[in-house]
C-alpha cells in the first residue's frame, strides 16, 4: 500500500514561514521528516528534487500556473560548490528570494511541491486557503482540480472558509463534510452552507440535529446568553437550540435558512426571534403581516417556522422588570421598583439617543421606501412616521417610562444600581437571569413555551 519511497498519504501543514537560509536535504530525509509534519520546513530542498525530474517540474509549473499564469521558480544550487540552497520567485520580470514572497503565494508553491515530490495517493491539506484572496482561491481550487483529476492523488483538505466551501458544494466530484467537536454531523445539508456564511454562523453545531431538540431558535442577539440561560432554568435545556444570525440586517437570511432547516429536519418547530426596537403596535403588526405575505410566496410551512418579536424593546429589557428583580433577588416590589427608577434616571441622556437612531432606521425602512411606504398604508400605517417625541417624556428633567427604554442599555444600568443596594455582582449574574412568574407570562415566553 505504501513505502518509504511511495508514500500513501502525506499531510501538508500550514505554513509558518520559511527559514533564511538551508542546506540540502536528501530525499530520504525528506521522507522521514514528512512523518513528522514538519517538512515545510525544508521546501527549498523538496524543490531541489521537484526539479531535478523533467517530469516533475513540468507538472509543478502547470499546477503553478493555473493559479499563476507567468510565475517562475529558480532553483539555484551546485552540490560541489553551495553550502545552501537558492530559491527565487519572479514574476513578470521581478526576482525576488522565496523567503520574501507573499504568504498566499508560498502557501501555492508548498503544496504543489508535495504533490509533486511525495506523489501520495491521499494528499491531505491544512486550511490551505490561509491567507488567499478568494480569487486565488478560485485558482487554487481549479489546480487541485486537476490534480486529482490525473486519478493518481485523491485530496482531503480542511477550512473555514466560505469561499471555498460553496466551490466544493458545486462540483460534482467534491463532498462536504460537517464536524463538530471532532464529530460527523451526519445530517447537514449542503445548501446550509451559503446562509450559515450569510449570516455568520458557520461553526453551528450539532445541536440542531439533536433529537431531542424541539424548538430551533434563530435569535438576532449576537449574544444569546440571557434566552438560553432563562430557558435552561425553565428545565428546556436540551429541547432548544440556538443559532444567532447577527442582526435583524441579515433577517432575510434568516428567513431562508428557517426554510432550509423546516425542510431538513423532522419534528421540530423553527423560530426567528425580532427585537420590537421602538416600534408602534401598528408596525409590529405590519411586520408581521409581511411575514404571513413572505410564507405565501415561499410556500412555507406556517405550522412549522414561526417569527416573533419581543414583548419589549430587546431581550435584555425583560430582567429589568422590578417583578422580576423583586422574586430572583428576593428584593420588596418597593425596593425593586426604586432600583429600576434609579437606573433610568442614571441613563436619562442617553437613553433618547438610542430611541432617536432606532426610530430613524425603522423610518428608514417602512416610510422612506416607496414600494413598502405603500404597502404600509394599505395596511393602514399613516402616510408619515408618528413624531419620535412619542417615546420621550414631556420634560426632559422627567424619567423616559419603562416601556420606552433601550434594553441593554438599561440592563448595565440596573446591575450597577443593584451592586449599589449592596447584592454583589456575582450574585446578580448568578440569579438575574433565572426563572419568574413576571418573565413567563409575557407574550413571548408564552408562545415559545406553548410549542415544547
Amino acid at each position: 500500500m505504501s513505502s518509504h519511497i511511495n508514500m500513501f498519504s502525506v499531510l501538508v501543514p500550514g505554513l509558518s514561514g520559511l527559514a533564511r537560509s538551508e542546506e540540502l536535504k536528501t530525499q530520504g530525509a525528506l521522507r522521514h521528516l514528512a512523518m513528522h509534519g514538519d517538512s515545510n520546513l525544508y521546501l527549498r530542498s523538496i524543490l531541489y528534487h521537484v526539479f531535478d525530474v523533467a517530469e516533475k517540474r513540468r507538472r509543478f509549473y502547470a499546477f503553478l500556473n493555473s493559479c499563476y499564469p507567468g510565475m517562475e521558480v529558480e532553483v539555484a544550487y551546485d552540490i560541489d560548490v553551495d553550502h545552501f540552497i537558492e530559491v527565487y520567485v519572479s514574476n513578470k520580470g521581478n526576482s525576488i528570494p522565496i523567503d520574501l514572497a507573499a504568504t498566499g503565494v508560498l502557501q501555492v508553491i508548498q503544496i504543489f511541491a508535495y504533490a509533486c515530490f511525495f506523489m501520495p495517493k491521499v494528499l491531505v491539506l491544512d486550511e490551505p486557503d490561509a491567507h488567499l484572496h478568494a480569487d486565488s482561491q478560485n485558482k487554487l481550487f481549479l489546480a487541485l482540480s486537476e490534480l486529482s483529476k490525473e486519478g493518481s492523488t485523491q485530496i482531503i483538505l480542511a477550512t473555514h472558509s466560505p469561499h471555498l466551501m460553496n466551490l466544493i458544494e458545486n462540483h460534482d466530484n467534491c463532498s462536504l463534510v460537517w464536524l463538530d467537536s471532532g464529530s460527523r454531523i451526519e445530517n447537514s445539508s449542503d445548501k446550509l452552507t451559503p446562509l450559515l456564511t450569510e449570516i455568520g454562523a458557520l461553526g453551528f453545531g450539532k445541536s440542531l440535529f439533536e433529537k431531542t431538540t424541539k424548538i430551533i431558535l434563530l435569535t438576532e442577539d449576537k449574544d444569546q446568553f440571557f434566552i438560553r440561560e432563562y430557558l435552561e432554568s425553565s428545565g428546556f435545556k436540551d429541547n432548544v437550540a440556538f443559532l444567532s444570525y447577527n442582526g435583524c440586517e441579515n433577517l432575510a437570511a434568516a428567513r431562508r435558512l428557517a426554510v432550509l432547516l423546516s425542510d431538513k429536519i423532522e419534528n421540530v418547530f423553527i423560530v426567528i426571534h425580532r427585537d420590537r426596537d421602538f416600534r408602534t403596535e401598528g408596525e409590529v403588526n405590519f411586520e408581521k403581516n409581511r411575514f404571513n405575505e413572505w410564507l405565501e410566496i415561499e410556500n412555507a410551512n406556517s405550522s412549522i417556522i414561526y417569527e416573533i418579536m419581543t414583548d419589549y424593546n430587546d431581550m435584555e429589557h425583560y430582567f429589568c422588570q422590578s417583578d422580576h428583580l423583586s422574586e430572583v433577588l428576593s428584593l420588596s416590589d418597593e425596593e425593586a421598583s426604586s432600583i429600576v427608577i434609579e437606573a433610568i434616571k442614571q441613563k436619562r441622556h442617553k437613553l433618547p439617543i438610542k430611541i432617536d437612531r432606532a426610530r430613524e432606521k425603522i423610518e428608514s425602512q417602512i416610510y422612506g421606501s416607496q414600494r413598502v411606504k405603500e404597502k404600509a398604508i394599505c395596511f393602514g400605517l399613516p402616510r408619515n412616521a408618528p413624531k419620535r417625541n412619542k417615546w420621550l417624556p414631556q420634560s426632559g428633567d422627567e424619567n423616559i417610562s419603562f416601556e420606552n427604554c433601550h434594553g441593554k442599555v438599561l440592563m448595565a444600568s440596573v446591575k450597577n444600581q443593584l451592586q449599589l443596594y449592596g447584592l454583589s455582582s456575582e450574585t446578580v449574574n448568578s440569579k438575574l437571569y433565572k426563572r419568574s412568574k413576571a418573565i413567563d407570562r409575557t407574550d413571548f415566553f408564552v408562545f415559545l413555551k406553548g410549542l415544547l
